[in-house]
């Protein structure tokens, strides 16, 4: 029997709050299937949404995972040199308005 690889998710978020819902949610949808991903949720510390971006990408430069998801809030948007590289790394956006 060949064995399968899982695949790999970081999601990256601004704050705490957004942490514990992504963990929530994480609970919720990965527990009940059955070759679930590995889900990783990493905070950014806050900042806006460049600082999101660049501790993304700086993770995701350390390790390979095979999506990448940005939970960014609409009170401070990130520029568009930020996102711009960010779409280059084929990263999914989730643009949460209003903000937790």
């Amino acid at each position: 029997m060949a064995r399968q690889v899982r695949k790999t998710v970081l999601i990256c978020c601004e704050g705490k709050g957004d942490m514990a819902f992504l963990e929530y949610l994480r609970s919720v949808y990965c527990a009940a299937r059955e070759n679930p991903p590995k889900v990783k949720v990493q905070q950014a510390g806050g900042r806006g949404g460049n600082n999101v971006i660049q501790t993304l990408l700086g993770a995701a430069a350390i390790a390979g995972y095979n999506k990448l998801v940005a939970l960014i809030d609409t009170d401070v948007p990130p520029d568009t040199e930020h996102r711009d590289a960010a779409a280059a790394s084929a990263v999914v956006f989730v643009d949460m308005s209003p903000c937790l």
